[in-house]
């Protein structure tokens, strides 16, 4: 299952895919198809911005945040990541 996700100017369109030791985002820009891994090794804190978006820092002080206007997406994808970086953790 695929959470939708957007970037700050609305131009594009995450498809963000969770799995046991990180998360992919998946874009599609015309013709161009970008997939950005994220290890969850590597992140420091997952931020919540209620009904905005999720922020996602890692350890070298890099930042990506994911916003999502629709309301309690943005809750549920913090939710996912939360507990899949959890359960990494353990």
């Amino acid at each position: 299952m695929a959470m939708k996700s957007k970037d700050a100017k609305k131009l594009k369109e995450f498809d963000i895919n969770i799995y046991s030791e990180g998360f992919i985002a998946l874009s599609k820009t015309d013709d161009i198809i970008t997939q950005e891994y994220f290890q969850f090794k590597e992140i420091q804190k997952i931020v919540y911005y209620p009904d905005t978006g999720v922020e996602v820092v890692f350890f070298n002080d890099k930042r990506k945040v994911f916003y999502n206007d629709i309301p309690e997406e943005s809750m549920n994808l913090f939710e996912l990541l939360n507990s899949k970086m959890i359960s990494w953790l353990k």
